[in-house]
């Protein structure tokens, strides 16, 4: 009688390390998937933002998320521009800092369109208002 409960005590410690091993297992991946799958639709983000790659800031298109993830920059540069920041009216300046998102690389290169023009009014002869004065 002894032999069998010490029996079924053993068997019974073998299931329930092997359930924990399994949850543990299943946790782990749970947390890889979700990783990969983050970083993964990360990539598919754009924004338009200023890049000081080539020394004055320009208008540039990056993917990836606008913000760091724990210190790390995530985003990659896709296109430079040649439209300077310090050229465009005062809030499209303001946007161009803090990052205009857009919802695909068409979208972003559109954004960067427009603000082309807007830097091209600026340099007009009657700029509208905003725009930075001529030295």
């Amino acid at each position: 009688m002894l032999a069998t409960v010490y029996r079924i005590i053993l068997r019974t410690q073998v299931s329930l390390g092997r359930i924990a091993f399994l949850a543990l297992l299943a946790s782990v991946g749970l947390v890889v998937g979700l990783t990969v799958g983050w970083y993964a639709w990360s990539q598919q983000q754009y924004f338009v933002a200023a890049s000081t790659d080539s020394g004055d800031p320009v208008v540039a298109i990056y993917r990836g998320p606008t913000d760091p993830l724990f210190g790390i920059d995530l985003s990659r540069l896709v296109e430079t521009s040649t439209v300077s920041v310090a050229a465009l009216p005062e809030f499209e300046q303001e946007q161009v800092d803090g990052a205009i998102v857009a919802s695909s690389l068409d979208d972003a290169r559109a954004i960067v369109t427009r603000l082309a023009d807007e830097a091209q009014r600026c340099g007009e002869p009657n700029p509208p208002a905003g725009c930075p004065e001529k030295p």
